[in-house]
């Protein structure tokens, strides 16, 4: 549970740097 968790939190920590940055080159 814990590792999926971490996997869960890992995955949305890289969509919200991908769209971070996606906006600021916009």
């Amino acid at each position: 549970m814990t590792s999926f968790c971490n996997l869960f939190k890992r995955h949305s920590f890289s969509v919200l740097s991908h769209n971070m940055w996606q906006w600021l080159f916009l």
